[in-house]
């Protein structure tokens, strides 16, 4: 896991620019997230080249991920590929952000948990409502984290039964955090009528 506290403001101007100049999509139709494809290195090659700059090596590849504008919080879930990037691009005044990266492991394709029964099913990732020791690494009933209960009001308490944080990242313009995709986390914010705008992106590292 990785932090660089501050990334040059044109390589955040560059991605602002791009996400601005693309097509956003409302997948819910409630004004409340919007997504846009995630940029290629082809199509974005300052990004990429500031991210090898910093000590990150990668071959060609495509790229997973998307652009995100968002007013709410997101779900605990695991990505693909081996490292996961968050690039926040706009930080609204007011804004208390974060992102949870979590002890816990799991080692399948990309995964959202819940300890409830919802509509939303999404087609890119496995639903697990029941989770154990036997699909969760680091996984323990015995500990409780009370920040569960204060910081994360959208997530049922139930639901981070046997999990514990790891790191919290609190969300600032340009800071970059890179974490392995199979540590289970997810985001809670504060906002109601402003939206966050953040990058994340997915790599497969090559070995150091």
């Amino acid at each position: 896991m990785i932090r660089i506290d501050s990334t040059p403001d044109f390589v955040v101007d560059e991605c602002l620019d791009f996400y601005r100049k693309g097509e956003r999509k409302d997948h819910y139709g409630l004004g409340y997230q919007y997504y846009a494809p995630v940029p290629q290195i082809n199509e974005l090659p300052i990004l990429y080249e500031y991210v090898k700059s910093v000590g990150y090596k990668f071959e060609e590849q495509n790229i997973h991920g998307n652009f995100f504008e968002s007013s709410i919080g997101y779900n605990i879930h695991t990505d693909n590929s081996t490292t996961t990037f968050l690039l926040p691009l706009y930080v609204p005044q007011g804004c208390h952000s974060y992102l949870f990266i979590l002890n816990q492991i799991y080692n399948g394709e990309p995964a959202s948990f819940r300890r409830h029964t919802t509509k939303h099913k999404p087609k890119y990732r496995k639903i697990f409502e029941e989770y154990d020791e036997t699909i969760l690494e680091n996984y323990n009933i015995d500990l409780w984290d009370d920040r569960f209960n204060d910081m994360i009001p959208h997530i049922t308490p139930k639901t981070f039964e046997g999990m514990s944080v790891d790191t919290i990242f609190k969300w600032r313009t340009g800071k970059l955090l890179s974490f392995p995709s199979n540590r289970l986390h997810f985001s809670t914010t504060n906002l109601d009528d402003k939206h966050k705008i953040g990058l994340s992106f997915r790599l497969n590292l090559q070995d150091s």
